[in-house]
């Protein structure tokens, strides 16, 4: 059964009710189904060179007679101003719809304006964001941005480019000129820049001397490399060292950033030193790092030249950063300060029989668990010596205590302790 409404003023609001509720739709609802404006190949948007252009490939469809397509395209159409190489970039790219932007980008020749590309006029099909492609000046070409995924994984939104080749600038690790080869990998343009110069010791001749615990800066940046030996890659730089000490020292690269390009991918590695102005050989080779630090075993009063270099090629990685030689610094103990906090207790004790019956932690300074200084400590007998010395006025034991002194040419490790 209808019921009608009885007053004339119940008709008059229900209209004005549904004339609101019209234009919030209208406002509001957006097809479901909306299709971007440059869905079809035919509606392309015309770009702009260097100037970027918004793209989607929410609800677009695809072209399906094309080889280099997915499930969802959106078309531009460009004019070439140049004939050479011209980079087409994807950017800020980001979902539109779903959980991914698995997108890829094609261009072709525009050879019947008005009308669809076929596989014949592709250029180029790149996945996912940057390709280069040679152009005509005065020549239409389509730009299709599109997705690799189905419609229930991807759909993405952001900024597609066409690039015009600029003049290559030598040190921004930028391939400007888009042919392949960035900053000073282009010879043909940036051999004669000053970025594009050797370091003062690429040559292993011109090797710059270290001060042990000192870090030198170094960089690879336009450096060549010794291809006769091994352990290298695409570039090295070289410095010495003479040892003031016959022990265990560490090699170690820090702080290291890329000087151009993308990557840090160093090595390192350390010679005995020919000398005569000789460069070293495989058979000088004491260690080959990768890739920040290594120990060495050297005598003191001789000389080492230390080599850091690249196994990356040019267009990948170039570094700079530290190198530093660190020899062994003797730590400052306690006697019978076996836990290393600078005072003896029954902590001590406990922990030298637990190191003894338990599998426990060794020490860190052998000679600290000495406890009377004869070089002959056992870790029951320590315990005991402890122990008596804390509880029954047992004889203290000799220096150092009962404080931290410097335990040079003692069985310490390397490092420092927390004696205060």
């Amino acid at each position: 059964m209808i019921v009608y409404p009885k007053k004339r003023g119940d008709l008059v609001a229900m209209g004005k009710l549904a004339a609101v509720l019209a234009v919030v739709a209208s406002v509001w609802c957006v097809p479901a189904s909306a299709q971007p404006a440059n869905d079809n190949c035919i509606d392309a948007i015309s770009l702009t060179e260097n100037v970027a252009a918004q793209y989607t490939t929410h609800n677009a469809t695809d072209e399906a007679a094309l080889t280099c397509q997915g499930t969802a395209d959106v078309w531009f159409e460009w004019t070439a101003t140049l004939t050479g190489l011209v980079q087409v970039a994807l950017s800020d790219n980001s979902p539109a719809v779903g959980t991914g932007i698995d997108t890829n980008h094609s261009v072709y020749l525009n050879s019947v304006p008005g009308s669809c590309p076929i596989d014949a006029d592709q250029l180029a099909c790149i996945d996912p964001f940057i390709g280069t492609v040679a152009v005509t000046a005065g020549t239409s070409y389509l730009i299709r941005v599109g997705m690799w995924s189905s419609s229930t994984i991807s759909r993405a939104q952001g900024d597609v480019t066409v690039f015009t080749p600029a003049p290559e600038v030598c040190d921004d690790g930028i391939d400007n000129d888009f042919d392949g080869l960035p900053d000073c990998a282009d010879t043909a343009d940036c051999s004669a820049d000053p970025a594009c110069q050797p370091p003062a010791n690429d040559n292993c001749i011109d090797a710059i001397t270290l001060v042990e615990n000192v870090a030198s800066a170094y960089t690879t940046n336009s450096a060549t490399n010794e291809a006769a030996l091994t352990c290298r890659g695409t570039a090295d730089v070289w410095f010495e060292w003479t040892a003031t000490l016959t022990d265990s020292i560490d090699v170690t690269l820090s702080n290291n950033t890329p000087a151009v390009g993308v990557g840090t991918d160093t090595n390192h590695s350390v010679y005995t030193n020919p000398g005569g102005g000789l460069c070293p050989t495989d058979i000088d080779l004491l260690a080959c790092s990768d890739p920040f630090s290594t120990s060495v075993a050297v005598v003191s009063g001789t000389s080492y030249l230390i080599r850091v270099g690249m196994w990356s090629s040019f267009s990948t990685s170039r570094a700079q950063g530290d190198v530093t030689v660190l020899t062994p610094v003797a730590e400052v103990f306690v006697r019978g300060d076996f836990d290393n906090n600078g005072v003896i207790g029954i902590i001590d004790a406990i922990q030298l029989l637990t190191w003894a019956f338990l599998n426990g932690t060794p020490p860190t300074c052998m000679e600290a668990i000495d406890f009377k200084a004869n070089g002959v400590p056992s870790l029951i007998l320590e315990a005991i010596e402890v122990l008596t010395y804390l509880f029954l006025s047992g004889t203290a034991p000799p220096s150092p205590f009962p404080f931290c002194e410097d335990g040079t040419a003692l069985d310490c490790s390397i490092g420092t302790s927390s004696c205060p």
